[in-house]
């Protein structure tokens, strides 16, 4: 798969995929057109037979078919299978109108004396019915055969293309090589110069303009990438220079496009003269793009103009070298490009041909390895760098350098040889192969970074938090890219355009999974639905809370339960008008339903407990949002009841998660549970002799002097009991906010030693006695005593 068929297969995906996108409606009309016919087209009976007759040949003589005619006849078939599947599952009108006329009639009368009727309507619809399927079954039958004519038309192309792709042709260590290739040129020179002096001027004139656009491109693009990269430097904002990044880009590849094009018009303007030119001028055409492709590609990955999106990072010294390597690459598959253009004229030489594809092979695999060993000096460029805890940054992309450099070495070794000794073919295909897919790969890989961080520089605001639906948009880059690349990158890999086709059909037609077909089509709408209703979804809820439920002044606990529930029904009903939407039919998702019931009932009963117990949670409401509760060893305030767990923040700030059954099935103390007032007790010691009553008296007065304690119920002092060194008190009251009765408490406890201290009453602490007693030496002591 050499460049020029390489670009043909491309072109030709491209058209078939724009074919099919745009004959969608077509086709369905034109199986309208031939529901109610009741034999098939002629056009696809002699598809059909023509297939069968050249799959019939032996083959030498299916051999020596074009690679041209097999495509075309196998898309022929495509078309044709489409529109038979359309019109057998379409069927025909008055057959539709029959089976539903069949189906609102009663069933067939068991017994004689049923009514006589019934059974005569319904043996005279059947006949109608079966009469009207016949145009459906006619073209059921037609897309079974022509399935099967297509599968065996893919073998035998890849059959073909494996026998080239691997035959054995001319060696360049050979003598006869070289002597045929003597032989081809030596006739070549024989042939008669051009001979007309119009002809010749033509010629002259066409070469001459060629290399004045040339030129002058070339100068307009230095002058241009000077006074942008001047222009750029004098600029401090950021989104200017985004701009004029982009623009040099576009003169990068403006201008030498604009000289092609001037030297082709050229070069067309005299095919008149000298026919020749009309297939050299597509091949310099196609030659020309490659070389700018690559210088430009080379630039965008080691040197690009907006230096966010360089992914390649590489020494100063080797950067322009690898640039270079780039464009000679480019050159490389240039001048595959001219040469297949060459081959396909009539008189050429194999021998010659296969000197110069493996020359242009050993070419590219020198500049392959050299390119190869410059990748492995360097590391990929991280979009967005992580800073860890340790304060070291690394870097969110995976290193591919050392594996990709890796494979293009060996490809550089495997393809040259092979060459050498005869596998043109599979070491031309090979190489370009690799080539166009690593070169496919990194242009959708530079196209993502900067277009990613092109709308993150211009759309997202570096004072604020991203936007929830900015953060999509790498994701929509991504999704795109790859729908545009992969279906490239199989091409080049030699994937044939019409399997593209193919799967392009599967995802809309859909693929049976049981009694249930699910196609491209019903996922994006059950997609496109499910979101439409979450969004709805989040709209309510939104409504309801700031318009609803802060005008009734509901409390933050019912608040969070409404809204929950709110939120689960919306994305049930959204779930169910999805699938009604998409097409599912929710009678065959009973299999489904019964997996899940076995699943549930062996390994899901936790799940489902702790779903229940969350639905009893938010209905019954033992606990809710803001609560200060104390269940399994943690107490904190509830931040979330969700329908599997509930969230609790304890003082620490900790987030601790609690299944829903422990709450509904064990022990909870909810501290606010009946409100936000709550009682602290704080106890008290005073020393014996001291006046009890004005101590007592004293304990009254701060408690009732603080703010947040509540005069109803009044605050009490209970004399606990007697103790061995002191007598202990009980302060106990009641505060407001039991949230805050960690800073009552200590905030009474100050003023209770403030005030205990000014009536000159004791706060007594215990005392010990120590004795010390001192014993005469043992003669078995093992210590002994020692001066301190």
């Amino acid at each position: 798969m050499n460049c020029a068929p390489l670009l043909c297969n491309f072109w030709r995906a491209a058209s078939l995929l724009l074919f099919v996108f745009l004959n969608l409606i077509s086709l369905q009309v034109r199986a309208q057109e031939n529901a109610n016919i009741a034999g098939l087209p002629r056009e696809w009976l002699e598809s059909a037979a023509k297939a069968e007759r050249l799959l019939q040949l032996p083959a030498t003589q299916r051999n020596r078919i074009a690679a041209d005619d097999w495509e075309e006849l196998r898309l022929d078939l495509t078309v044709q299978r489409e529109l038979a599947r359309k019109q057998a599952a379409q069927g025909s009108l008055r057959g539709r109108i029959i089976a539903a006329q069949l189906a609102s009639m009663p069933d067939r009368p068991t017994s004689k004396s049923g009514q006589p009727w019934v059974s005569a309507r319904r043996a005279r619809l059947e006949a109608d019915l079966a009469a009207q399927d016949a145009p459906a079954a006619n073209a059921r039958d037609f897309q079974a055969q022509a399935s099967v004519l297509i599968a065996d038309l893919d073998e035998a192309q890849r059959q073909q293309r494996r026998r080239e792709l691997f035959a054995h042709g001319y060696s360049v260590f050979s003598s006869a090589t070289w002597s045929d290739a003597r032989t081809a040129i030596g006739k070549v020179r024989q042939l008669p110069a051009i001979s007309p002096p119009a002809a010749a001027l033509h010629l002259a004139a066409a070469g001459l303009a060629g290399l004045l656009a040339l030129a002058a491109a070339y100068v307009v693009r230095r002058r241009a990438r000077r006074a942008i990269a001047a222009r750029s430097l004098a600029l401090q904002s950021p989104k200017a220079r985004l701009g004029l990044a982009f623009l040099r880009d576009f003169v990068d590849i403006a201008a030498p496009g604009l000289a092609l094009v001037v030297l082709y018009t050229a070069m067309r303007s005299a095919a008149a003269e000298i026919p020749v030119l009309s297939a050299v001028s597509g091949a310099i055409m196609t030659a020309g793009i490659a070389v700018i492709y690559g210088r430009w590609l080379g630039h965008s990955l080691f040197a690009p103009a907006f230096p966010a999106a360089r992914l390649i990072m590489l020494p100063e010294h080797e950067t322009h070298a690898a640039i270079r390597l780039m464009a000679l690459l480019g050159g490389v598959l240039a001048a595959d490009s001219f040469h297949e253009r060459l081959v396909a004229l009539p008189g050429h030489s194999a021998a010659a041909d296969a000197i110069a594809s493996s020359a242009i092979v050993v070419c590219g695999g020198v500049c392959t390895w050299l390119l190869a060993r410059i990748l492995k000096q360097g590391r990929g460029v991280d979009a967005r760098p992580v800073v860890s805890a340790e304060g070291e940054t690394r870097g969110m992309a995976i290193e591919l350098l050392g594996p990709v450099a890796n494979v293009m070495m060996a490809v550089a070794i495997i393809t040259p040889l092979a060459s050498l000794v005869g596998f043109v073919n599979f070491a031309s295909n090979v190489l370009t192969a690799m080539l166009w897919s690593l070169a496919l790969a990194a242009t959708a890989l530079f196209l993502y970074r900067s277009l990613t961080e092109g709308a993150a520089l211009l759309f997202i605001d570096g004072r604020r938090a991203q936007s929830r639906y900015m953060q999509l948009l790498p994701l929509l880059f991504g999704f795109l890219l790859a729908i545009l690349t992969l279906p490239l990158i199989a091409v080049a890999c030699g994937v044939n355009p019409e399997m593209l086709v193919d799967g392009l059909l599967a995802l809309k037609n859909g693929v049976a999974v049981g009694e249930i077909r699910v196609s491209f089509g019903s996922v994006m709408t059950f997609g496109l639905m499910f979101l439409l209703g979450y969004a709805l979804t989040r709209w309510l809820q939104r409504i309801l809370h700031y318009t609803v439920l802060d005008r009734l002044r509901v409390d933050a606990g019912a608040r969070a339960a409404i809204l929950t529930g709110v939120g689960y029904i919306g994305l049930t009903l959204s779930a169910l008008v999805a699938i009604t939407a998409a097409g599912l039919n929710l009678s065959s998702l009973a299999f489904i339903a019964g997996a899940l019931s076995v699943g549930i009932g062996f390994g899901l009963q936790s799940v489902v407990a702790n779903f229940v117990s969350g639905i009893i949670l938010l209905i019954e409401r033992p606990i809710k949002e803001g609560d200060w509760i104390e269940v399994a060893g943690y107490s904190g305030h509830v931040r979330k009841v969700a329908f599997r767990s509930t969230h609790i923040e304890t003082f620490d700030r900790h987030e601790v998660i609690i299944p829903n059954t422990e709450l509904v099935s064990g022990s909870v103390t909810n501290l606010t549970y009946g409100g936000s007032e709550g009682r602290i007790v704080l106890p008290v010691s005073v020393a014996y002799g001291s006046d009890l009553e004005a101590a007592r008296t004293l304990l009254l007065e701060v408690a009732a002097a603080h703010a947040q304690v509540l005069s109803d119920p009044p605050p009490r002092v209970v004399l606990e009991k007697l103790g061995d060194s002191a007598v202990d008190f009980n302060l106990m009251c009641f505060v407001e906010n039991v949230n805050q009765r960690l800073t009552v408490r200590s905030d009474l406890n100050f003023a209770i030693v403030r005030a205990l201290a000014d009536a000159g009453i004791t706060i007594p602490f215990p005392q010990r006695e120590v004795w010390l007693r001192d014993q005469p030496d043992r003669p078995n002591d093992r210590f002994q005593r020692r001066p301190l």
